[in-house]
């Protein structure tokens, strides 16, 4: 059976070609293709500008984050600073108490001796 009598209607009723097969290669230019671009084209369009707003977003709320975590950081560093040289001068305070009691009692005793020698002498 041929696929079409010489009248180009085939078997099934379907119109055959008659060009050359050269032509009958070259496909003609899609319609679809254009709406493709354009519809690519309205995308790229419609995103940016929604990925720029977000990433202006996202970068706000970042730094405030990190601004917020740096001062409370810091705020801690601070108190616990303060509280090592608190915890310093405390122990400053306590051996400075300590050297004068016991050079009072020191200049106490020499006082004493030193008062019952001069009764001595005199």
């Amino acid at each position: 059976m041929r696929s079409h009598d010489t009248r180009g209607v085939g078997v099934l009723g379907y119109t055959v070609s008659r060009r050359p097969r050269a032509e009958q290669e070259r496909r003609p230019p899609r319609r679809g293709l254009r709406y493709r671009h354009r519809l690519t084209a309205a995308m790229v369009a419609v995103s940016m500008p929604l990925m720029a707003a977000l990433a202006v977003a996202l970068t706000a709320s970042a730094a405030r984050s990190l601004t917020a975590s740096a001062e409370r950081r810091a705020e801690s560093v601070a108190r616990a600073i303060t509280l090592r040289a608190e915890d310093w001068l405390a122990e400053r305070q306590a051996t400075v108490a300590t050297i004068a009691a016991g050079t009072l009692a020191d200049l106490a005793g020499n006082l004493e001796t030193t008062a019952a020698t001069a009764k001595d002498r005199y």
